[in-house]
């Protein structure tokens, strides 16, 4: 280039006029840039036309000089303009199920992950996981059968405890109603945490752990399969529940709202283990043991001492 600005006047003057208007530009935007070029271009015509007039020998090499400018200018153009643009931010978008009472369902994640979620639960998820972690919050009961990747952590929210694992099946739950919290483990490993700002701990299959709420007390136990998995298979179990408890269940499993006319026994202490049966014949069955009569109506169902 400094060749050719060398070799005449009019080359000096040509590049003197796009100096001009270059260094003009150094703070302008992709609009100011295009307008600019329109002024270049007609500059350079204009030295193009005085060139004819004076039959410069050279006026093909000064013309490819100012198509090379010209193009140059074009290009910073173009990238001025993309880069005023903001850029694109893609926004995950979470998916929510929810079951009312009565109610369970199964959910597959983005990554393969199976999920059986409890009636009158709640399951969160993002449309596609990170590249560093798969998260999901949970509210209720739910079963997971986690899709093994070491590299990308699979972490439950519930409710304020967080549940880790790689490749793993557990359940876990936490019911608003209800005072106690539990993380079962079926195969693989967790680290639960949450339940005390300082500490957590690592459950092995087999074993559940069980959180009392508002406190940071927990105790560990092996696992009874039907208690603690038994709900996705469609098994209803009582393990020594009182009344409260009781009513608790049924609403929940069956959807309905319960009414107690009279004075339930306060020894109620119920052990029973139903797979997928109806609400009239269980009822039947505890009423066998149990001075009660009952019936529905509608979505009452009302209990009689």
């Amino acid at each position: 280039m400094k060749y050719w600005i060398a070799a005449s006047e009019e080359n000096k003057l040509i590049f003197k006029s796009i100096q001009k208007i270059w260094e003009s530009e150094t703070s302008s935007n992709a609009i100011k840039l295009n307008a600019r070029r329109e002024e270049i271009w007609s500059a350079a015509s204009r030295k193009k036309t005085s060139l004819r007039r004076r039959g410069s020998p050279a006026k093909s090499v000064l013309w490819a000089a100012v198509l090379t400018f010209f193009l140059i200018f074009s290009v910073i153009a173009f990238y001025y303009r993309a880069n005023d643009e903001p850029p694109l931010v893609k926004t995950i978008s979470w998916l929510k199920k929810e079951n009312p009472a009565g109610q369970r369902s199964t959910h597959l994640l983005p990554d393969g992950t199976r999920v059986w979620l409890n009636a009158m639960s709640s399951l969160e998820y993002p449309e596609v996981f990170s590249d560093s972690i798969r998260r999901v919050k949970v509210t209720g009961e739910a079963y997971f059968d986690v899709t093994s990747n070491p590299i990308k952590p699979f972490i439950a929210e519930v409710m304020g405890i967080h549940v880790e694992a790689l490749g793993t099946a557990f359940n876990v739950k936490n019911f608003s109603n209800e005072s106690t919290r539990a993380v079962s483990l079926l195969e693989g490993r967790v680290r639960v945490s949450g339940f005390d700002k300082d500490q957590s701990y690592i459950l092995d299959p087999g074993y559940e752990i069980l959180m009392e709420k508002n406190t940071v007390d927990f105790q560990v136990q092996v696992i009874d399969f039907d208690a603690s998995f038994g709900w996705k298979e469609g098994i209803l179990m009582f393990n020594g529940d009182d009344f409260v408890t009781f009513k608790r269940s049924i609403e929940r499993w069956f959807g309905v709202t319960m009414k107690v006319s009279g004075d339930p026994p306060t020894d109620w202490n119920i052990r029973a283990k139903y797979y997928n049966e109806s609400l009239k014949n269980i009822l039947r069955d505890i009423s066998f043991n149990k001075n009660l009569d009952f019936e529905m109506v509608n979505k009452d169902l009302i209990l009689k001492f």
